[in-house]
């Protein structure tokens, strides 16, 4: 045969081969020596020295270098800071971990690619990529501790899975197109910047994880916002003075649907402002399709400025059980635009759902809206509670429909079997109210319910009044409009 394969050998060791020719004549002479040394290529390199990629000697050596590939896993191990610079061109690996003291990553760009492709810092150490970081797919940026600084462009693909207690500080663009997932720990921005895709509170529906979303030093934009993760603890976003949160669609909080209860929670706070939609704004909380209850809270009293141009606002619409209760808290300082806003339009028994007006000055420019189950609700024929009120003792309201006419109430309306009523409370409180039909106890409530619209100071127009029109005879509806005050 011509061809010997020598299969009784050891990974990094040389061996030594001559040949020579057997014939029935005998043996020839043998060849010119000649070696080889096995090895299988690693997917595994490491480097414990600061300086140049290819000026340093990485482990395992040989080969002494990493390669590029969607399988390869870069660690770094070094005892003491290190500068390290990537002089090997874009490099493309599937992990990066930085297993040691700090890391200040810098030169040619890095493509994370592979099968879930990740970067973990295991230590209690601040380290800082400059390079350019190009995503495939979703990346895990799992930091146990302190801070990891991406001052470089994010670009690519895929979007950013932030992962554990520490902080993912962002301050170069932002031009990948995936999502943003927040499962942990901290999300700084540290500059101005618009996202393509949206953001989510919670990586996967259902995650008990919740995070910090820091807007002290620059203000960020995404597409869309939802809060999916069941915890009796508080997501925060901090707005800082300047600074502003965009959300150009959809503003969710609460939406993860399962046959078990669930809570979903966030709180906004600043002297900056959020920014929901263009004209084309949706605000919900307790949007749930699920079997079971769902606890949701939007509470916006500790921010300074809230400016929506949309067409729904809804606390509570969805199908949903007794251990629900969802409540949305406008900020201080409130302008909403919408074409409806519908609090506690159930499609199954449920406590109270609330939206309170803040502590500064509310502008309301609405079309309808419905308090408790409404005819022109989502699910319709429900068994909703809603309610209207103020935070506090503080604060004053004015209400319109968006073309200045008058805003339609339907408190308790439509509605189908048990429950369903619903209260507007605006006593003691300096308002502007022009009202064009205001409709209450109208439904098929199997039920005594008590519906109410209650107003004492500052200045009130209604058009018409529709109240008490009962649709079911074996029970009592009460509708009851308390005018204390006021002209």
């Amino acid at each position: 045969s011509t061809v010997y394969t020598d299969q009784a050998v050891t990974n990094g060791t040389t061996y030594f081969y001559v040949v020579s020719a057997v014939t029935v004549g005998g043996e020839g002479p043998n060849s010119a020596e000649t070696n080889a040394t096995p090895y299988v290529t690693p997917t595994v390199f490491t480097n414990s020295a600061a300086g140049a990629w290819n000026s340093v000697t990485w482990q395992p050596n040989p080969p002494g270098k990493p390669v590029s590939g969607p399988d390869i896993t870069l660690v770094f191990d070094n005892a003491a800071t290190a500068a390290s610079t990537n002089d090997m061109g874009g490099f493309m690996f599937n992990q990066l971990r930085l297993n040691n003291r700090s890391v200040n990553l810098a030169g040619a760009p890095l493509l994370f690619a592979g099968t879930t492709p990740q970067l973990v810092s295991a230590q209690n150490y601040a380290h800082s990529i400059a390079s350019t970081a190009y995503l495939d797919q979703v990346t895990i940026f799992d930091i146990a501790a302190n801070t990891l600084t991406l001052s470089g462009t994010i670009d690519g693909q895929g979007g950013i899975s932030k992962r554990g207690g520490g902080t993912l500080a962002v301050g170069g663009a932002l031009d990948y197109s995936g999502s943003t997932l927040l499962d942990g720990g901290v999300f700084l921005a540290l500059a101005d910047r618009t996202l393509a895709g949206q953001i989510y509170f919670g990586a996967a529906a259902g995650s008990t994880n919740t995070s910090v979303l820091n807007l002290g030093s620059g203000s960020l934009s995404f597409s869309g916002m939802e809060a999916r993760n069941n915890s009796v603890a508080t997501n925060t976003v901090t707005i800082g003075a300047g600074r502003t949160l965009t959300v150009r669609g959809t503003l969710k909080v609460g939406s993860y649907s399962t046959s078990a209860s669930s809570t979903s929670r966030v709180a906004i706070a600043g002297a900056g402002a959020l920014s929901i939609g263009s004209g084309s704004g949706v605000l919900k909380v307790g949007d749930n399709t699920g079997s079971a209850g769902i606890v949701s809270t939007l509470d916006l009293s500790g921010l300074a400025t809230l400016e929506m141009d949309g067409t729904e606002v809804t606390v509570g619409n969805g199908y949903s059980m007794t251990a629900s209760g969802n409540t949305l808290i406008l900020a201080s300082n409130s302008t909403v635009s919408a074409s409806y806003i519908h609090v506690g339009d159930m499609t199954v028994s449920a406590p109270m759902e609330m939206m309170k007006l803040g502590a500064g000055t509310n502008v309301i420019y609405a079309d309808t809206i419905g308090l408790g189950t409404c005819s022109g609700g989502i699910y319709g024929g429900g068994r909703g509670d809603g309610t209207l009120q103020f935070n506090g003792s503080s604060g004053s309201l004015v209400l319109r429909g968006r073309s200045q006419a008058g805003t339609d109430f339907e408190i308790g309306t439509g509605g189908g079997a048990a429950y369903g009523y619903g209260t507007f409370n605006v006593n003691n409180h300096d308002c502007d109210l022009r009202v064009g039909v205001l409709r209450m106890g109208e439904g098929t409530h199997t039920t005594v319910n008590t519906h109410t619209f209650s107003f004492n100071r500052g200045a009130l127009e209604i058009h018409a009044l529709d109240i008490g029109i009962l649709m079911h005879t074996n029970y009592v509806q009460v509708s009851e409009v308390n005018l204390g005050g006021g002209t």
